[in-house]
């Protein structure tokens, strides 16, 4: 580990998280809207023992007990009992991203790569990547959750290659924490279990039973949601996401935004006139799936586009908030873009910095380039097929999770693996390049 701190690489990595530390301590520009309610919950955790993610004095909003799982706001309340500053809790994120770094460049030496294509693609995924110093910075769960989730493909990687109970048990008890930190990832435990069953059952099926801790879990935290609400659920984000940005986005496309705001308003009067929390749940769930089966084809069109977006989205938003060019709660280019059409892009682009444009333009192209070399490696018969397919399990399941809203962000928690997969693609690209450049 010395050695890695010291070498060229390691001194950058370092460095350009310090950079944009002190650019965010200069400018102060940590908090999204979504920042709010994990610093409101992590107080009302302290306060009033509660996992409520609003302002506690303010009128009761009853989803928001059940919204955020609790894990983010505890590590929040762990680092400020050292120091209560938010500039602490980022200074701790900072430190979590330098160590999923650095834990990506164990994991690639493991295998037969030059430390040359290790270097050329890290530094480049990191130059062109801000928002993973930018997330780093702000007040929200990217990075917890990309720590607990690059833990759990370091280990998968260890279990392919050396199967231990040990190791299994890790996995488990990290994607556990994950799913106490985002709702979104409580399926993966599904996926990543039939993954290691096709792999061990024969031999190693005993090293299975550590994924018991994944409903235990999940059934832990429903009980905790059914003592508040009365509601035997996960998570009420779900049906957030659903009225407040996929059938919204949907009506906009097909009759406008007024139209997908009154939608939205009168889902919410008549959900709220319920009487329990059950009835208003399922209400708004069922509104929603409604407007899905009746416009089932604008669905999947703005399904696709969310992934598409997740992939490619150079991230304008955090970039404009972390600098401070715009205020957080201004909306971004992909809710204008879903809720106003094609007519809101001349807008955007013509109150955007030159400067921040270009750099948007090339970050584009560097994304556009890591999609390419993330299919040659999945397809690239010469990589480990098992190896293959595990990478494609961790990025494919959370591109695809995100729905209709993809955001850069989304890929925050598997950059370390869009890295993994770029760093043994890099030998087919450079060779292609050169046969392309001999032949001109």
């Amino acid at each position: 580990m010395k050695k890695k701190l010291t070498h060229p690489l390691g001194i950058f990595i370092i460095f350009i998280h310090a950079l944009y530390f002190l650019i965010a301590c200069k400018i102060g520009s940590i908090y999204l809207v979504d920042s709010y309610g994990y610093l409101n919950q992590a107080k009302n955790i302290l306060l009033h023992q509660s996992w409520y993610a609003e302002d506690w004095n303010a009128p009761v909003l009853i989803d928001y007990f059940t919204i955020r799982p609790p894990l983010y706001a505890f590590f929040i309340v762990a680092v400020q009992s050292i120091f209560h500053s938010d500039i602490f809790v980022i200074a701790a994120q900072n430190l979590l991203s330098v160590f999923n770094i650095f834990l990506l460049w164990k994991l690639l030496d493991k295998f037969e790569i030059t430390q040359k294509n290790i270097n050329i693609s890290i530094t480049l995924a990191l130059l062109f990547f801000p928002s993973q110093f930018i997330h780093a910075n702000f007040i929200m769960t990217e990075m917890l959750f990309q720590t607990l989730m690059m833990g759990v493909f370091y280990f998968s990687v260890k279990t392919i290659q050396s199967p231990n109970f040990k190791s299994v048990f890790i996995i488990c008890f990290l994607l556990s924490l994950a799913m106490l930190t985002k709702p979104v990832i409580f399926l993966f435990g599904i996926v990543l279990f039939v993954f290691f069953v096709v792999i061990f059952w024969k031999k190693n099926k005993k090293m299975l039973i550590s994924f018991l801790l994944l409903p235990f879990t999940y059934h832990l935290l429903c009980l905790q949601n059914q003592h508040t609400t009365d509601f035997y659920h996960y998570s009420s984000i779900k049906v957030m996401a659903d009225i407040r940005v996929n059938a919204r986005y949907i009506l906009a496309q097909k009759y406008g935004a007024d139209s997908a705001s009154n939608f939205a308003t009168q889902v919410f009067k008549e959900a709220d006139a319920k009487p329990d929390y059950e009835s208003r749940y399922q209400y708004i769930a069922e509104r929603c799936k409604e407007v899905y089966l009746q416009n089932k084809t604008t669905f999947v069109l703005l399904y696709l586009k969310g992934i598409a977006s997740t992939l490619l989205d150079p991230g304008r938003f955090d970039l404009a908030v972390f600098f401070g060019l715009q205020d957080n709660t201004t909306v971004g280019f992909l809710h204008r873009y879903h809720t106003e059409g094609i007519k809101a892009i001349p807008d955007i682009l013509n109150n955007q910095p030159i400067l921040l444009l270009a750099f948007l333009f090339f970050i584009l192209l560097w994304n556009i380039l890591g999609c390419i070399a993330f299919c040659v490696f999945i397809f690239d018969k010469k990589n480990d097929l098992v190896l293959r397919i595990l990478v494609l399990l961790f990025v494919g399941y959370i591109v695809t999770a995100t729905g209709i809203s993809g955001l850069c962000r989304y890929r925050v928690p598997v950059f370390p693996e869009l890295v993994f997969a770029l760093t043994f693609a890099l030998p087919q690209l450079f060779d292609f390049a050169k046969r392309k450049i001999s032949h001109a």
